[in-house]
């Protein structure tokens, strides 16, 4: 059973419980969490909750569109385009080939 421990301003004070048996290592160890602390660096970010639900909504829906891209592929109107694009370039092609019998 963990006794209940209080840290306040870098001392650790047990409320009615001594220190001496089986609980020495528990102490120990706080004493040390406690010592540990540093106050030069400086105090945690501070984060806006609203703000980091709505990123993470964001995330969320931006991979859930990157999964339906995969599983239905490219619009129709993008297919069309770039069917459109590769068509006009093997004509280009086609129109400036040199024949072997052509003279130029």
């Amino acid at each position: 059973m963990e006794s209940p421990a209080k840290i306040t301003r870098g001392r650790v004070t047990r409320q009615g419980i001594g220190v001496f048996g089986g609980d020495a290592r528990d102490h120990f160890r706080l004493v040390q969490n406690v010592s540990s602390y540093r106050p030069e660096r400086g105090m945690a970010e501070l984060v806006n909750l609203r703000t980091a639900r709505k990123q993470a909504k964001r995330r969320q829906s931006e991979q859930l569109a990157n999964a339906n891209r995969l599983a239905h592929g490219q619009p129709k109107h993008l297919r069309e385009l770039e069917d459109a694009q590769q068509t006009r370039a093997s004509h280009e092609l086609d129109r400036h080939r040199i024949e072997p019998g052509d003279r130029r």
